[in-house]
């Protein structure tokens, strides 16, 4: 018995075996050369054809024995009966209706289509709702979606082949700007069939496999079996799920659809157009509306001189006038060779209230200011109550257009401001100092004149001493002056004084180590006399007290 089985076994693989032979034969005999790849823009593609029904034909199956298993589009799937297989009564069978529904598919395309999309919307949040609705209502379903920011989202969705073309017209009716749109069409139809050609192999041996089992009298011989039945069934259901894939795919176009939210303009102001010489720092900042529900604002500056965008976010609302102001953005233009530049700002705002932009310009020119020499007088003296003139020569390029002075006199009184003539290169004034200081007064002169590249400046400085002026004199004689000399007089001695005193307080140790030596000196000195009178007084006493000689 265990030899019988042997050789039945032996017998339904090399049946397996002509089976598979014949079966790729058949496919040799069905199937086309491989069409490339249709794309297209936004025009038509191959019309999808009837796969899904396709393939729910083509995967019937008809052994009884063998019980069913999921198929395309949730219908049941059985083994057929193939020509030169073997059946549940171990009889060849005829060709079915497979056989029919494999030529077709040689025919009838399998094709499948992308479509990607880019929509500018109102509002991304509520697109992306409208297009879920839409996609529901075409009898298709979301495959994802997201919504990253205000600004920015996306959406994919799957459709009925046979609507994709109105579904894409009604997302185009959501955009407000021209939409950009392209579709991609590929053929699967040789692996489609190719899939159904193996499949019929495979349950062909799954059925042989079965019977083979149905028929093992020891267990060792049964579990091989089953093996191999469990390898063929792993395959038969690969198979499956590529194909359903296919079908559905076919069945149901897949749209891509990238939103980005429509901006609202509003309107900015750069401010004016600036002159500034090279290598001067100028400073820029934007004005525009305070939009309500509007919480974040980027403002970003290109200067025009190839040096790349500055962006802030600093922005403050303008009490009282409704209107927001940028943080002041500092730049230095190096270079005139290119000069004007033009500088563009781009206003964005972001919030519940949607996205809102708007940009200005204006031209900065860049040179090289003139320098202007100034050289004002010496430093002047004067008398309180008395006129006293200051006068100014200076350099005057020729790349300036008008000059203007300005004298600050340093006394609290007002400035004096003029326009000097074309040609002009001095200026002068007169000023009355009415009070007197022992500091003097510093007179202040500013020149400024407009350039193409900017301002240009100067200023000079002068020294003026105010004195006190004389009082009423009788016969030569003034009193103030005679009490003022006077005064000066007592405080000139007063500082002698005060001198010589600190000078003996500091030259004291020296004061009193001479006194001290001179009186040590005038000590001895007067010892010394003592001495030498006493020796004088000596000899004569001694004289008168010496006995009388011998006679």
């Amino acid at each position: 018995m265990r030899c019988m089985a042997l050789a039945l076994f032996a017998g339904l693989s090399l049946t397996a075996a002509v089976v598979v032979g014949c079966a790729g034969a058949e496919k040799g005999s069905h199937l086309n050369t491989r069409p490339d790849e249709h794309r297209s823009g936004s025009g038509a593609v191959p019309r999808p054809t009837n796969a899904p029904a396709l393939a729910a034909t083509a995967v019937a199956r008809t052994e009884k024995f063998i019980s069913p298993i999921s198929g395309s589009l949730g219908k049941n799937l059985f083994t057929p009966a193939l020509p030169g297989a073997v059946t549940s009564d171990g009889k060849i069978g005829a060709a079915s209706a497979l056989d029919q529904a494999i030529a077709g598919a040689a025919q009838d395309r399998v094709i499948i289509r992308t479509v990607d999309m880019r929509l500018t919307v109102s509002g991304v949040q509520a697109a992306v709702e409208s297009i879920s609705r839409l996609a529901g209502a075409s009898g298709g379903w979301v495959v994802s979606s997201a919504v990253t920011s205000p600004r920015n989202g996306a959406i994919s969705v799957r459709v009925p082949a046979g609507r994709v073309d109105s579904v894409a017209e009604e997302l185009r009716r959501m955009s407000v700007e021209p939409a950009f749109e392209s579709s991609t069409s590929r053929d699967f139809t040789e692996e489609f069939v190719d899939n159904q050609s193996a499949l019929k192999n495979l349950r062909a041996q799954e059925g042989a496999l079965r019977a083979l089992f149905l028929k093992a009298e020891k267990i060792e011989d049964a579990i091989r079996v089953q093996a191999e039945i469990s390898k063929v069934t792993g395959q038969i259901e690969n198979l499956e799920g590529r194909t359903n894939f296919l079908s559905q795919s076919a069945a149901f176009s897949l749209i891509n659809i990238t939103l980005t939210a429509a901006s609202r303009p509003i309107a900015v102001d750069a401010g004016q157009d600036v002159a500034v010489g090279v290598g001067d720092r100028v400073q820029f900042k934007a004005v525009f509306p305070d939009v309500p529900e509007i919480d974040s604002w980027q403002v970003t500056w290109d200067f025009g001189d190839g040096s790349g965008p500055v962006t802030v976010t600093r922005t403050a609302p303008r009490a009282g006038s409704g209107d927001r102001v940028s943080a002041p953005v500092s730049y230095n233009y190096y270079d005139d060779a290119n000069s004007p530049y033009i500088v563009t700002v781009k206003v964005t705002g972001t919030g519940g209230a949607g996205v809102i932009e708007g940009t200005d310009t204006l031209i900065a020119t860049v040179g090289r200011i003139p320098v202007i020499e100034l050289f004002v007088s010496s430093p002047l003296v004067t008398e309180e109550g008395k006129i006293v003139e200051l006068e100014a020569a200076f350099t005057r390029p020729e790349a300036l257009d008008s000059l203007e002075y300005t004298w600050e006199f340093g006394d609290g009184s007002a400035s004096e401001t003029g326009v000097l003539a074309a040609g002009v290169t001095a200026v002068k004034t007169a000023h009355v100092y009415p009070n007197h200081r022992p500091a003097p007064y510093t007179a202040v002169l500013t020149l400024k004149g407009k350039s193409h590249a900017g301002t240009a400046g100067a200023q000079g400085r002068v020294q003026v001493s105010v004195i006190e002026g004389e009082a009423w004199v009788i016969g030569g004689w003034s009193a103030s002056d005679t009490g003022r000399d006077a005064v000066r007089t007592l405080s000139a001695a007063g500082q002698g004084l005060l001198v010589a005193g600190i000078w003996l307080a500091v030259l004291s140790p020296l004061w009193l180590a001479a006194v001290g030596i001179g009186w040590v000196l005038l000590r001895r000195e007067r010892r010394a006399r003592a001495a030498r009178a006493l020796r004088a007084l000596t000899p004569s006493a001694d004289a008168n007290t010496a006995p009388p000689a011998s006679r």
